[in-house]
């Protein structure tokens, strides 16, 4: 997929504060919905990805999402967990439950 993005003023963050120029960077790019504003923040724990996904996303929500990738014939969960939070222990275990049950919806269906 190729996006031409015109007339965006962007906010950079990385770990130097400054442009990479000698080794790609890694982290999230969110636009705003008015299309006017964007920002990338670089993350430690991101790797970069290149071509298309294998997986593809079939239940995604507030932290946690499931993914199914066709070629291994499996499922993999993920489960965002907020340490901060007092209810994150809970969070974690209802988002388990719900993720759980869709692959063994998805499973049934066939």
């Amino acid at each position: 997929m190729k996006t031409t993005i015109e007339k965006v003023d962007i906010s950079i963050t990385t770990k130097k504060n400054s442009l990479p120029t000698t080794k790609a960077v890694a982290g999230r790019f969110r636009l705003f919905k008015e299309n006017t504003k964007a920002t990338f923040v670089e993350e430690e724990s991101a790797t970069v990805i290149y071509g298309e996904s294998k997986s593809r996303r079939v239940l995604q929500g507030k932290t946690c999402s499931v993914w199914w990738n066709p070629e291994k014939e499996r499922y993999t969960i993920r489960i965002t967990v907020a340490p901060s939070k007092k209810s994150s222990k809970l969070m974690a275990e209802l988002d388990f439950e719900t993720c759980i049950s869709c692959i063994e919806r998805r499973m049934a269906e066939g």
